[in-house]
């Protein structure tokens, strides 16, 4: 599982809330957390405000 989705959900978010906050499709979210995309760095950064971590924890993968 990727940080992003640890971090989403221990923040109470759902991905189409993400989304909506990020301003991208909950799809898009979705491809992002099964590594199927990777985001711009502008939207990246967003995320990473949005769940108050440093982006470069967003991508490691942590046990389930």
């Amino acid at each position: 599982m990727l940080n992003l989705k640890l971090f989403r959900h221990i923040a109470g978010l759902s991905q189409a809330q993400l989304a909506n906050i990020v301003g991208c499709s909950q799809d898009y979210i979705s491809r992002i957390e099964r590594r199927k995309a990777i985001p711009e760095n502008e939207l990246l950064f967003k995320i990473a405000r949005v769940l108050q971590k440093d982006p470069s924890l967003l991508f490691l993968e942590v046990e389930k």
